[in-house]
């Protein structure tokens, strides 16, 4: 199981909620049944997406960003909104940096899976502040 993490919009995390999707511009044929995606809008943790099927490609719109015609089906284990998103602290910038080094931003864009315990830290950080309720 590989657990990546990607940037998103507020808006945007909506629609992945609202279509059980995510979506992307590059092939996601890497992606299995199982991996895990983190994402966070505007530095705050946000979500816990699990691939429940195989990817595809489509050319329906779905996105008010982008079409990101490659598309592989999520569910939902954690959605945090509003102010219940987690801002970027030392602890997720220091788990994020011993992971990837100060450009760890490089490595969110490019979606390079995470150790295990990098990714075991933020999965808890998100599961508490959802009080431990999944989507």
């Amino acid at each position: 199981m590989a657990v990546r993490m990607a940037k998103i919009s507020e808006k945007e995390l909506k629609n992945c909620v609202k279509h059980k999707l995510w979506g992307s511009n590059h092939p996601l044929d890497k992606w299995q049944f199982g991996d895990m995606l983190i994402l966070y809008a505007d530095k705050k943790l946000a979500a816990v997406a699990e691939v429940i099927d195989n990817a595809f490609a489509d050319l329906t719109p779905v996105w008010g960003n982008g079409l990101f015609p490659y598309r592989i089906p999520v569910k939902f284990n954690y959605y945090l909104e509003g102010d219940k998103m987690i801002p970027f602290n030392d602890e997720i910038t220091g788990i994020l940096r011993k992971e990837w080094g100060y450009c760890y931003g490089w490595a969110i864009i490019a979606k390079r899976p995470m150790s295990k315990e990098a990714s075991e830290k933020l999965i808890k950080i998100i599961a508490e502040k959802a009080d431990k309720q999944p989507c």
